[in-house]
């Protein structure tokens, strides 16, 4: 009962509190993640420095690899106690939202920054944006559990946080902000787009200070825009990408059960696949740093995502995931460059297609059905779901008793020229205004 008056508490509150809430979930969130990516790029650096020097000392090879050994134990013992920090992180976010599970957020925060931090600078090729996804949002949770808000609240949080790792991880504010309502949250919501803008805001305004205002992957001033003739080589170029990330997707989540046969053979424990991986970047890493296949280095297991990874290959984002609208301003917000969003949109377009056409899953969704498989994943943990909708021409007119409405669905307010009115069975619903309904 208490729970749900907070919830109903939250709901009738001014706008400010969401600003606010986003705000501080920004500056914890925001904080932590700059220290990740600085982090990874000052220890990268190092690696890069040993394999370059070891072209004429070759002992220093030796020292990569007792560090490599190193890292195998000190990341099997956290990802034996805390199986969350395995892989990209955004799946258990994910789960987290949907109350098939619940992380103790300190435990599995601390160890996914370290575990990232020496799997991603390790040279592996592993993206940070899972982690710094799956960083925020358990920086959000944690805030959520200080604060004692309802669950409810919480989810919104969480949700925040996700918005808030993508803003800081590649100073994109706008696609935290469509990660979260296209990819986590899946629907839209003036509190939830509220509070994740925020946060976005936020936590970029703390990377901008620690790392400058040049995009992630800044390009040239004097790139031209493609002639209008091009446009055919971009659909056949999405079409291609569309047939690439469909198997891309495929081998993803497969790699797994052939790290399994080989840790079997080996005699390896799950948590120290990695060994593998790392045996296997020694002569990449020694002949060419900057190249290794993503599916060798996610198999492992190892905390580390699949975003950069897919630019640097040349598969498209938008394909893989299913995020098409996310991917197009992603891209756009790391290259700080808008002019060429309509043929960036027309390969995003061509790709998503052909991968639909295919079967091809959204492919967080598909690993957070690999995360469960086998498992019966609890759902007592989904206790209320509050969600937005607008009043169409079906229902337009009517007074909400004569609405038939499952017995776990309430209306709580209609909003109205931006005001939230609480609402009784009387109430008429008007076209085009906004419902609020407690799941």
């Amino acid at each position: 009962m208490q729970n749900q008056q907070k919830e109903f508490g939250y709901l009738s509150s001014s706008i400010l509190s969401s600003v606010f809430r986003g705000i501080l979930v920004g500056l914890f969130s925001g904080f932590a993640i700059s220290a990740f990516r600085y982090l990874i790029g000052l220890i990268f650096a190092q690696f890069q420095k040993g394999y370059e020097f070891s072209h004429r000392m070759s002992w220093l090879l030796m020292i990569i690899f007792i560090i490599y050994l190193l890292y195998t134990y000190l990341l099997g013992v956290m990802m034996s106690s805390e199986p969350d920090i395995k892989g990209s992180g955004i799946p258990q976010v994910e789960a987290e939202l949907k109350g098939l599970m619940s992380h103790n957020s300190w435990p599995v925060l601390w160890r996914k920054f370290i575990a990232g931090i020496m799997g991603i600078s390790s040279d592996l090729l592993l993206g940070r944006e899972g982690p710094n996804i799956q960083i925020g949002a358990l920086s959000a949770k944690g805030v959520a559990e200080y604060l004692e808000l309802s669950k409810l609240e919480e989810r919104i949080l969480i949700a925040s946080g996700a918005a808030a790792g993508v803003s800081a991880a590649f100073n994109a504010p706008i696609a935290g902000l469509l990660f979260v309502i296209e990819e986590v949250y899946h629907h839209f919501s003036s509190r939830v787009w509220i509070t994740a803008l925020s946060a976005s805001l936020t936590a970029n305004l703390i990377s901008l200070r620690v790392f400058g205002q040049t995009p992630v992957l800044a390009m040239p001033s004097s790139l031209s825009l493609p002639n209008l003739s091009s446009y055919g080589i971009f659909l056949v170029m999405g079409l291609l990408i569309g047939i690439l990330a469909y198997h891309y997707e495929i081998v993803i989540l497969s790699i797994s059960r052939y790290y399994a046969r080989i840790g079997h053979w080996l005699h390896l424990k799950p948590q120290h696949h990695s060994l593998i991986a790392f045996v296997l970047i020694m002569p990449l890493g020694y002949f060419a740093p900057r190249f290794l296949y993503s599916m060798v280095s996610y198999g492992s297991g190892l905390p580390g995502g699949i975003f950069l990874p897919i630019l640097t290959l040349g598969a498209c984002l938008g394909a893989i995931s299913k995020a098409p609208l996310t991917a197009m301003i992603l891209v756009c917000e790391m290259v700080g460059d808008l002019r060429h969003l309509m043929a960036l949109g027309t390969v995003t377009l061509a790709a998503y297609i052909v991968i639909d056409l295919l079967g091809g899953a959204p492919v967080y969704e598909a690993m957070l059905e690999c995360l469960f498989e086998g498992k019966n994943p609890s759902t007592a943990l989904s206790k209320l779901t509050w969600i937005e909708l607008p009043v169409s021409i079906r229902i337009a007119g009517k007074s909400i008793y004569e609405l038939e409405l499952s017995k776990d669905v309430l209306i709580t307010s209609q909003i109205e020229n931006g005001k939230n009115l609480v609402v009784s069975g009387n109430t008429k619903l008007i076209l085009g205004n906004t419902i609020t309904l407690v799941l």
